[in-house]
């Protein structure tokens, strides 16, 4: 019985490749997609890990379903930072597409998540972090939580909620919540990725303030290797924040340095 899971799972995968016209792989620990082929990570040998693997192929289906990839790629060169929000966005988007004529999939998806969080993979900011991660981090758990409703993360959500009002000033988060709520009203890539690209002129905006110790935030980073942030669609998952440097108070805001913990998917 116990192997039943792993031997269905290839079968799985390889109707759901032929539905889709994409390879589907798995294996190892991570999920992703270049919108070609679908990877997803193996699973222990029980019946409870059902859901699991089926929330990550559902996820990565809704990507190959609903992301325009080119468009994506084009936008995911700009940088770093616009990586990380256009996935933050985009990820929110076609879940919540996929939801409606798949409403299952959000059981699925929520194991997921409840492995992720138990696994310490995804969990709300400190306000020592880095301002970049706290950022990252709010978007990630907030959006989800709003626009998708996974209660799941309720209070994951709420203390990031706190941290960034710690971390940022008030009329950034005002500006930044109002775009926020442009996000359920988002019907594709481009419009995914448009927002982003003004969220991050809201960041880059805030970065070019005067600081409290007189100099001036920076939106780039002396290197952007330093980032450890991947491009695609699916390329911020189990990575760490990369530079931890702080002032006297206030941390000094390069936000271009967004690595972090938390999708639900990483780039091959």
């Amino acid at each position: 019985m116990q192997n039943l899971l792993r031997n269905a799972l290839p079968i799985v995968a390889a109707a759901l490749g032929r539905k889709f016209g994409v390879e589907v792989g798995v294996g190892g620990h991570d999920a992703c997609t270049d919108g070609k082929r679908i990877h997803i990570p193996d699973v222990p040998d029980d019946p409870a890990s059902r859901d699991l693997a089926w929330g990550y192929l559902a996820h990565e289906a809704a990507h190959v379903r609903y992301t325009d990839f080119a468009v994506y790629e084009q936008a995911a060169n700009e940088g770093p930072l616009q990586a990380m929000l256009q996935n933050r966005i985009e990820d929110v988007r076609i879940e919540r597409e996929l939801a409606r004529p798949y409403p299952g999939t959000r059981a699925t998806i929520a194991t997921v998540l409840q492995r992720m969080l138990a696994e310490g993979r995804m969990s709300a900011p400190e306000p020592s972090d880095h301002p970049a991660q706290v950022l990252a981090a709010y978007l990630l758990l907030a959006l989800r939580r709003e626009v998708l409703g996974q209660r799941v993360l309720t209070e994951e959500a709420q203390k990031a909620t706190d941290t960034l009002r710690q971390v940022f000033p008030t009329p950034f988060v005002a500006r930044l919540r109002t775009l926020m709520d442009e996000v359920p009203g988002l019907t594709s890539t481009a419009e995914a990725v448009d927002l982003a690209q003004r969220i991050r002129r809201l960041i880059e905006d805030e970065a070019d303030q005067p600081s409290a110790n007189g100099s001036e935030g920076t939106g780039e980073p002396e290197n952007e290797d330093e980032t450890g942030q991947e491009s695609g669609a699916d390329g911020d998952q189990d990575e760490t924040a990369s530079s931890q440097e702080e002032t006297a108070g206030q941390p000094e805001a390069n936000y271009e340095d967004t690595g972090e913990v938390g999708s639900l998917d990483a780039a091959e």
